[in-house]
């Protein structure tokens, strides 16, 4: 499936669990751990989800944005003991799976920004995305990033507090990518 602007503009999230059917489809991806081998870490060998578990998704389920692996904090603080900082060791991997496909999803850093005007609240956050071959590979990659925009945007959506406001954008390779615009591409 391609991402186009037409996909964007139609796409319509939910959250929830998803279908023991797709839950399978994924699974059959054998989609390798990079953390399976660590010390305190027992998710095992290959990414494995089932259909008891909550995703943010399209509502056909074809796209699908999850946490897939993150270190156990034991670890991180573990590690932080030796080195000054954990972050370019373990990072949080996101998995988006597009159909059959998925992209590894991993932000490098974030900064964030929080204003207050007559009891609302505004944060604003930019996230920087790791530079990504799959990702640059696609004709599409534009939308893929205003799509994981998208997709990030959601649990905010899903969760929101009536006294807040929240805007995230991404930053690919010094390109800053403001998702309150991505209808405009």
């Amino acid at each position: 499936m391609e991402i186009t602007k037409e996909v964007l503009n139609n796409l319509k999230l939910k959250r929830g669990k998803l279908s023991e059917k797709r839950c399978q489809e994924i699974n059959q991806m054998k989609i390798k751990n990079p953390y399976a081998n660590l010390p305190y870490y027992t998710e095992g060998e290959f990414f494995k989800i089932d259909n008891g578990q909550y995703f943010y998704a399209s509502m056909d389920e074809r796209i699908v944005f999850i946490l897939a692996f993150e270190p156990m904090p034991i670890l991180r603080r573990e590690i932080e003991k030796v080195y000054d900082s954990t972050e370019e060791l373990y990072d949080d991997i996101y998995l988006l799976f597009i159909d059959d496909e998925w992209i590894e999803v991993i932000f490098d850093g974030a900064q964030y920004k929080q204003l207050s005007n007559n009891n609302i609240h505004y944060y604003y956050c930019e996230k920087v995305l790791r530079i990504n071959q799959v990702l640059d590979s696609r004709k599409d990659f534009k939308e893929i990033i205003y799509l994981l925009e998208e997709m990030s945007m959601a649990k905010h959506r899903f969760n929101k507090c009536e006294y807040e406001e929240y805007e995230l954008n991404i930053n690919y390779k010094g390109e800053r990518y403001p998702w309150r615009n991505w209808k405009e591409l």
